[in-house]
């Protein structure tokens, strides 16, 4: 196991069999906000990030069998464990799912959030609200670059994005 949550600097990685790798659209600023938001808050550094138009996440999307959507958000989760089959150790999640599953793993209070959101609303009713706000995402937040707005990421962001995905999800 790694050091303690307070020993690491944010943004790095736990020593883990179980990798979360999430997959945006580059040039959307509200998906940049959620890396941020998530980083943030993200103690354990157990996510990591990749935008969908890169090498590495369209290899990973290849390697999920899902295709390059730039109009959801992508969860991948790689668990590495040996009494894991091999079969089912990629899971891919998409829309509202992956956004709440993503939530399930950042910890108290944030977990509960995402657990309740799983198990309390229909998968129909959240995946709409999603699409609506995807559709009409760049209308509102608009996209990076745009309006002298900074497209860099924070240092956490860059940290975790910097980070390697496991071999495992790339195809390699």
């Amino acid at each position: 196991m790694g050091p303690p949550a307070a020993a690491r600097s944010p943004g790095e990685p736990t020593t883990s069999s179980k990798t979360s790798v999430v997959l945006v659209d580059g040039d959307c600023v509200l998906c940049d906000g959620f890396a941020r938001f998530v980083s943030a808050f993200d103690a354990r550094g157990v996510v990591l990030f990749a935008t969908q138009q890169s090498e590495e996440g369209r290899a990973v999307l290849r390697r999920a069998n899902a295709p390059m959507d730039l109009s959801t958000i992508v969860l991948v989760e790689h668990d590495a464990r040996a009494e894991v089959a091999k079969d089912d150790r990629i899971k891919t999640h998409v829309k509202s799912t992956a956004i709440l599953r993503v939530l399930t793993a950042l910890g108290l209070p944030l977990s509960t959030l995402g657990w309740a959101g799983l198990a309390l609303v229909p998968r129909s009713v959240r995946d709409g609200a999603y699409d609506v706000v995807a559709r009409y995402r760049h209308v509102v937040f608009g996209r990076k670059g745009e309006g002298g707005s900074c497209a860099l990421p924070d240092v956490v962001v860059r940290r975790r994005m910097g980070r390697k995905i496991p071999r495992e999800l790339l195809g390699e």
